[in-house]
């Protein structure tokens, strides 16, 4: 069975009652409903640091959404279900592309002319953030940009 037809047996929806134009629809439908939902579970993990920052709504979901694959990729590969070369595999592209993405670069160029010809907007985001041993929330993003006690490179390929 397909996942489009677990999905739609589970808001209660018969797939064969509906167009192929329909069942794109709802298919679209899903998939931004579920995208939404993702994007609030990281606003959630991420809500100490966005206060601690100051963040508003809109700077907030500039950078939800400028990490959102980013985001997902992480959040996949924290299950151990997965390792870089499965979800490369998965993804149908190089595994070098994935770690890039999980890494942070280059993830989105707004276009506009920097020093180094574009500017990205990213988050330097590897973990959902602590609590440090003060009570004090730690910081989720080392300011060197190192991934702190996260895996190693070699560990998220999988080796």
């Amino acid at each position: 069975m397909a996942a489009t037809e677990l999905l739609c047996h589970l808001v209660g929806v018969d797939p064969s009652k509906l167009s192929r134009e329909e069942i794109l629809i709802l298919e679209a439908e899903l998939f931004a409903r579920i995208c939404e939902e993702l994007r609030e579970i990281f606003r959630e993990q991420y809500r100490d640091y966005f206060r601690l920052m100051k963040f508003t709504v809109e700077k907030e979901n500039a950078m939800l959404e400028a990490n959102f694959v980013r985001l997902v990729i992480k959040d996949i590969l924290s299950t151990e279900e997965y390792n870089l070369s499965g979800v490369a595999y998965y993804a149908d592209t190089h595994e070098d592309v994935i770690h890039e993405v999980v890494d942070g670069v280059e993830c989105r160029s707004s276009g506009k002319r920097g020093s180094r010809g574009r500017t990205s907007v990213c988050m330097r985001a590897t973990r959902a953030p602590q609590k440090a041993s003060t009570g004090t929330t730690a910081r989720p993003w080392p300011e060197d940009g190192s991934e702190g006690s996260g895996p190693s490179a070699d560990e998220r390929r999988g080796r």
